[in-house]
């Protein structure tokens, strides 16, 4: 993806012709090398709160050189060095250069970077979580029993974030840095490690929160933070039962989202009818047969009081409107996208995820319990 900026031009009185735009704008710089990486390309991308922006690639050459300059942000922002779909994290808040030397192979963890303490330190969260991935993966290919594996893997995200919270918790600068926002939203196996709905976890997301407000009042980053913690503190009590998610749906969570006419639709005003609650992603290669096997259901069974209520998670407002425009059930759509608050209420972690809620209005299973939805459908009906 190229970027073009215009440049204007001031003409003073003397005739002299000034330059002014972008080339004038301060810049960080980003370079280094990745040996046994010779004709690959590395890719600079910007990771932002609901979408991921390629900036610039370079084709490396025998040495693995590469150098990338861009417009410094207004606020800290994270990026990411991608090379063979792995990548190295890191923020930048100024004009710094970071210079990173990494090894092809094994690059997310073979890696050295400098000029940015805050780049440091999200590299040994990167490490930390990395390590406690692997250790996830070892316990569930093990094949003890049930309860000890969740005690085992309890013990390794307890020991994630206590590693995390010595980071956010190091200094008067460390809770407002850009590493302590960034070990808030690490992952594993696509769940949050730190709970905004687990008390403990929730007073870690509020300092982090109130610090972030503090120093940049005005970033989309803050205001997005500080919501996720006050939703998460008004639905603590309803979230301790739908944490539970494979167990049972008693208390499900209200739902409210603009369609595709910008109207705002609940999830209650279903109420009464058999409803499929799907998360899904337009613009992914499995949402055509999905949408297409929907289709077949809901006209079967729309008259017999079977409705459909689906989330979309896509980043691009316009591309959800066309498709969703000529879909029949109700279509609304979470601008936080992957950051949706929804999806983390109702613990998903891929796409697409949907759940059954029976003429009562509640939860009544999830796609991983369910062997035939068609068959699942008819019995509620």
């Amino acid at each position: 993806m190229r970027f073009f900026f215009i440049t204007s031009i001031v003409v003073l009185s003397t005739g002299t012709l000034f330059f002014t735009g972008c080339k004038m704008q301060p810049k960080f710089t980003v370079e280094g090398n990745i040996t046994n990486a010779s004709g690959k390309t590395v890719y600079l991308e910007m990771r932002d709160i609901d979408k991921n922006t390629m900036l610039d690639s370079c084709k490396l050459n025998e040495k693995g050189t590469f150098s990338f300059k861009q417009l410094r942000p207004e606020y800290p922002q994270f990026y990411a060095l991608k090379l063979n779909n792995q990548s190295i994290f890191f923020s930048v808040d100024s004009t710094e250069t970071l210079t990173i030397k990494a090894d092809a192979n094994g690059f997310t963890t073979k890696y050295e970077v400098e000029g940015s303490d805050n780049a440091k330190k999200i590299k040994e969260l990167c490490l930390l979580q990395y390590n406690a991935q692997l250790n996830v993966n070892k316990i569930l290919k093990s094949g003890i029993p049930k309860d000890s594996v969740q005690k085992k893997v309890t013990s390794i995200l307890d020991d994630y974030k206590k590693a995390a919270i010595a980071y956010i918790l190091s200094g008067q600068n460390s809770i407002k840095s850009p590493a302590a926002y960034f070990a808030l939203f690490q992952r594993i196996n696509n769940y949050l490690i730190f709970d905004p709905y687990d008390p403990k976890d929730n007073k870690i997301f509020a300092a982090v929160a109130t610090a972030y407000d503090i120093a940049y009042p005005d970033s989309p980053r803050s205001k997005h933070l500080k919501n996720l913690t006050l939703q998460a503190m008004a639905d603590i009590k309803p979230r301790t039962v739908q944490k539970e998610i494979t167990a049972g749906y008693s208390n499900n969570i209200e739902i409210s989202l603009p369609n595709v006419k910008e109207e705002i639709v609940t999830l209650s005003s279903t109420a009464g009818k058999v409803v499929l609650l799907d998360f899904t992603m337009y613009e992914t290669e499995f949402s055509p047969e999905h949408n297409m096997t929907l289709r077949e259901i809901y006209n079967k069974y729309v008259d017999k009081g079977f409705q459909i209520y689906q989330v979309s998670l896509d980043a691009n407002e316009n591309f959800w409107k066309v498709s969703a425009s000529n879909l029949p059930w109700i279509c609304v759509r979470d601008k936080n996208s992957r950051y949706s608050d929804y999806a983390l209420m109702y613990n998903v972690s891929e796409l697409p995820t949907y759940f059954l809620i029976d003429r009562k209005g509640e939860l009544v299973k999830r796609n991983s319990q369910i062997k035939n939805l068609e068959e699942e459908i008819k019995k509620l009906l």
